[in-house]
């Protein structure tokens, strides 16, 4: 019997019913949006791991998608007895963030068809059926490019494109990929908010249609919900390749509404390239995962125990990801158990986790999930992981990079931390993000007051209640204080420096929830006061007293003037103190106790 079933919500409804107790066979799509925001038909991601984690316990099994059009369908055979599972996409080293969702299965023998798990994204446009439907040619040269989107969560995990080609031929290409902050000048005046990550392209296989991707913890990039960012896409110096072709999407009207593709400068309206930008299933964090040097390359060695301590950033355990091998070019699927403890040896927290590993060439997959709450964290505490094969024990790898931990091989501590990724609940509380995390300003001496302005915007959960309080005289905020769900509350700072002496000056604005996971939060402030142009003197006005001492520092065009007493008479900033600069100078010139001409170039 083969049983059908569509989703809805987090529930599945199916159209018939099993006469035995399990299922064999469970089968669907792991799918982002194809274009994000639009009603078009969504994405099947190829290559992937789906897991079946039963729940309260019990083995399941894990499946991977097959590579058909569309693709993104997998099949996991096993053994399904009716009840509640989580359905999960974790992986240490391919494209999908963490996903999860809580499924009822129906029992009854047959298949079950049709359960997706769609995998959260910024921004995705991509192939639904065949690339005939993006036009003849989908794709388009450049050596930078920037794909401008709207942020719908707080943090960045995996960035993905498609490269349809590079130059040179059998040329290797090096890929940089990073998140900026789009401002009102041209993409090369754009801030970087991210760490830049790479991917490398060999110049064995040309020509390529092929993805190509990067990964993030949670933690390395902040962003603000409802902002808009921008994908650069960039050619690494020391590249034999010095362009590249990525796969592009003709916007006719059914693109992705909240940003389009800039090539090398220039802005292309009407294209959006072939991308997924993820932070992971939202109210989740993935901060334990290598992400440097993913090869596996370093054996931890036969074993029946492995395990790894982490510090724990959420409220509860999510997900973990573990590889392993017998050794055997097919690496068989193992039943692996999942056990969190409040440190090794210890006391264990939540249930144990079940899972039959996905077998594959020289290396399996295993990953697991825990409903929201079930195996409890505090933040800043230290838990440990362990993870189980059968008595017959096989080996796993150790990351070529240092985490913040200690990996364990048959509960002894070893030098390196094992090969494994962990996500965690957020807690459900408010989180502040602030727009800046620094204000710098420069001022006239006793100028009028000038403001600048930041903002703040919960991206947790609840309501954020906060207060704002500055530690110095000469700044102000306003409002002091606020609310917020999900949107941005902007916030002027004024700052006054009447009577201030000329200097630098530093304070801190503080932004505090009580109940906030992680108040406060600060901006820092620097501010310059500076010499009115032409005030000789440092009376705050220019006169025929500053007039006098300026004439004494005159050398002429080309001739350096190099007393430290006429270093304010280099106005226009070179060596000499010539006709230009007494020309700004008389620009700048008010008389006794006025001030300066609206014509004087402050530099502000």
């Amino acid at each position: 019997m083969r049983i059908s079933a569509t989703t809805a919500t987090i529930l599945l409804c199916f159209m018939a019913t099993g006469s035995s107790d399990a299922a064999s066979e469970v089968q669907g799509r792991l799918t982002s949006d194809g274009c994000t925001g639009r009603s078009v038909v969504s994405h099947g991601w190829g290559e992937e791991i789906i897991y079946m984690t039963p729940l309260p316990a019990g083995a399941a099994g894990g499946g991977c998608t097959t590579l058909v059009n569309p693709n993104g369908w997998y099949a996991i055979r096993g053994n399904f007895p009716a009840g509640d599972y989580l359905m999960s996409t974790f992986a240490i080293d391919r494209a999908p963030a963490f996903a999860v969702s809580r499924v009822t299965l129906p029992g009854g023998s047959g298949i079950v068809e049709g359960v997706e798990l769609r995998t959260p994204a910024h921004y995705s446009v991509a192939y639904n059926q065949h690339f005939d439907e993006w036009g003849p040619s989908p794709w388009i040269w450049g050596s930078d490019m920037y794909q401008t989107f709207k942020a719908t969560s707080p943090n960045i995990t995996r960035l993905v494109t498609k490269l349809a080609g590079k130059s040179g031929d059998h040329y290797w290409l090096r890929l940089n990929f990073a998140i900026y902050r789009p401002n009102d000048g041209p993409p090369s005046t754009w801030q970087l908010v991210s760490p830049i990550r790479s991917y490398y392209f060999g110049g064995g296989v040309d020509p390529i249609i092929v993805y190509g991707w990067v990964p993030y913890r949670s933690n390395e990039v902040n962003l603000i919900v409802g902002q808009t960012y921008a994908l650069r896409l960039w050619v690494a110096p020391g590249s034999q390749s010095t362009s590249f072709a990525v796969v592009a999407r003709p916007d006719k009207g059914n693109g992705y509404a909240d940003g389009h593709l800039y090539v090398d400068g220039v802005a292309r309206p009407d294209l959006d390239a072939y991308a997924y930008i993820s932070g992971g299933e939202p109210g989740t964090v993935t901060n334990h995962i290598p992400i440097s040097k993913l090869e596996f390359t370093s054996m931890a060695g036969w074993a029946t125990r492995f395990g790894q301590t982490f510090t724990a950033t959420g409220s509860s355990l999510a997900g973990a990801c573990i590889v392993y091998t017998t050794g055997q070019p097919d690496t068989p699927s193992l039943p692996i158990e999942f056990r969190l403890y409040d440190r090794p040896g210890g006391t264990q927290i939540g249930p144990t986790r079940k899972i039959n590993g996905v077998h594959g060439f020289f290396q399996g997959r295993a990953s697991v999930a825990w409903v929201r709450g079930e195996a409890p964290l505090v933040p800043g505490q230290q838990y440990y992981l362990e993870w189980t094969p059968p008595a017959s024990g096989c080996a796993t790898w150790f990351t070529e990079e240092a985490l913040p931990g200690t990996g364990y091989v048959n509960g002894v501590a070893q030098s390196q931390d094992l090969m494994m990724a962990i996500a965690e609940y957020k807690p459900e509380a408010p989180e502040i993000v602030l727009s800046t995390s620094r204000i710098e300003l420069s001022v006239l001496q006793n100028s009028a007051p000038v403001t600048r302005t930041f903002t703040v915007t919960n991206v947790g959960a609840g309501t954020l209640s906060y207060q704002i309080t500055d530690d110095r005289d000469w700044m102000s905020v306003s409002p002091e204080d606020g609310t917020s769900t999900t949107e941005a509350d902007t916030i002027t700072v004024t700052f006054t420096p009447t009577g201030l002496p000329i200097g630098t000056y530093t304070g801190v604005i503080t932004v505090a929830d009580p109940q906030a996971i992680n108040s406060p939060q600060n901006v820092t402030v620097e501010m310059i006061v500076r010499k009115y142009p032409g005030d000789m003197d440092g009376d705050i006005d220019v006169d025929q007293e500053d007039w006098g001492w300026f004439q004494r520092c005159l050398t002429g065009a080309g001739i350096a003037q190099t007393a430290l007493d006429c270093a304010d008479a280099r106005l226009d900033f070179d060596d000499d103190v010539d006709d230009q600069d007494a020309s700004i100078f008389v620009s700048c010139m008010g008389g006794p106790d006025r001030p300066i001409p609206a014509g004087c170039p402050t530099g502000e």
